[in-house]
């Protein structure tokens, strides 16, 4: 079941301008990279958009049959990526040209493991699409990272995460005479909760939902807490 607070298309994804930039060409050219390496701090969207890469290539062919998620802090080592990854890598995909491997946390893998990882990317480079996100990019080998596009992903600025909650939570919806007043003081508020979390959207997210339909004076209390 699809998170309702999950970016759907490359225009929802909040804040990364240079990426949304590049990866709205490759949709728009339908020429897509063999790998991509996103890094940066948590919360900033970089799991979301590796989805979303995927769902824009395959469209109606974007389905768990064509795609797979791994988390290499759970599934790091040698053996893991020389079998499991391997045969993962040999599926064809249904109805697209590729199928997508998503690497979360890829700096928990180790160097061995890496290693073995190159290979297989070079041997499957026409079937996959790879796709990993970190945190720490050092972490990952320059052999990695020399066959992807490299973007850092940035805590989210409060203007775009004010923005982007407000797609999401839509609060002046509840108000039937929603004056421009009221939609600046929730913008003001959401700016504000940005702030707080360090441009942390996942925690923002995360606190909005804590407060269920969230009013405007249980957030204002929240921040100033």
């Amino acid at each position: 079941m699809e998170n309702s607070t999950e970016p759907l298309v490359l225009e929802d994804i909040a804040g990364q301008t240079a990426f949304v930039s590049d990866a709205v060409g490759w949709r728009d050219g339908g020429q897509w990279p063999r790998a991509v390496l996103l890094h940066g701090m948590q919360g900033t969207g970089k799991s979301s958009a590796a989805k979303v890469i995927l769902r824009e290539k395959m469209g109606d062919y974007f389905d768990p049959m064509n795609y797979i998620i791994v988390n290499a802090s759970d599934d790091r080592g040698l053996d893991y990526i020389r079998n499991q990854l391997k045969q993962m890598s040999a599926v064809k995909a249904v109805g697209t040209d590729k199928r997508g491997i998503i690497v979360d946390e890829a700096d928990g893998l180790t160097p061995a493991a890496q290693d073995a990882l190159r290979g297989i990317m070079e041997e499957y480079a026409d079937n996959v699409i790879y796709i990993f996100t970190c945190n720490e990019i050092s972490k990952i080998k320059p052999a990695i990272q020399s066959r992807c596009l490299v973007y850092e992903f940035k805590p989210i600025s409060p203007e775009d995460g004010a923005e982007r909650l407000m797609q999401l939570f839509k609060p002046q919806d509840a108000i039937t005479t929603a004056s421009n007043h009221t939609k600046q003081t929730w913008s003001i508020a959401f700016m504000r909760l940005m702030k707080f979390t360090g441009g942390d959207m996942r925690s923002a997210i995360a606190i909005m939902e804590s407060h269920g339909a969230a009013p405007l004076d249980a957030l204002q209390k929240r921040l100033s807490d």
